[in-house]
């Protein structure tokens, strides 16, 4: 019925409060949505969903669209459109990120907690090797500075050092 008119005739009559002008918009910009919609992945989102997205994103325009500026509809809708869709795939990388970080943390806290295991069933009666491990490989502390701190002869640390060096390439290449 309202085929051929125009986004501004079809607007006006909108505002107007005619529900057949706003089925006809709704209508003509889904292909708009759809074609916008190829362009993104969303882990987290169906099509139907961002098809859900983008024509609440067309709704609100339809309320803000101020015939006054000099910008057509169209393009109107376009940028905001993409610039919900822009918004949405922002978040949706941040919570991959934050998940991604998360396994990353639990993983490097359960493999820290296995080190210490195999230490402590290699070394039962050593309490400088866990020591060592923690101080000097975790948190990079010289061998000389771990030798003053707990008064061990230099010479000897780094044997044990060196030993657990030794031990953590044969725990990592096992657990590889």
């Amino acid at each position: 019925m309202y085929i051929n008119f125009n986004d501004y005739h079809l607007l006006y009559l909108i505002k107007e409060g005619n529900e057949k002008a706003l089925e006809c918009l709704f209508n003509k910009y889904k292909f708009l949505i759809w074609k916008v919609i190829l362009n993104y992945s969303f882990s987290f989102m169906q099509d139907d969903d961002l098809l859900q997205e983008g024509l609440i994103t067309l709704n609100d325009c339809i309320k803000s669209y101020n015939d006054n500026i000099k910008i057509s509809f169209y393009s109107y809708f376009y940028i905001s459109l993409k610039r919900r869709f822009n918004k949405i795939k922002f978040k949706d990388r941040c919570s991959k990120n934050i998940k991604l970080a998360e396994d990353y943390n639990y993983n490097n806290k359960l493999f820290y907690n296995y080190i210490i295991l195999d230490i402590k069933y290699e070394y039962p009666n050593d309490i400088y090797t866990i020591k060592m491990f923690e101080e000097c490989i975790i948190n990079n502390i010289s061998i000389k500075s771990f030798s003053k701190k707990y008064n061990i002869d230099y010479r000897k640390a780094r044997y044990k050092y060196n030993k657990l060096l030794d031990f953590l390439k044969n725990i990592i290449t096992n657990y590889i």
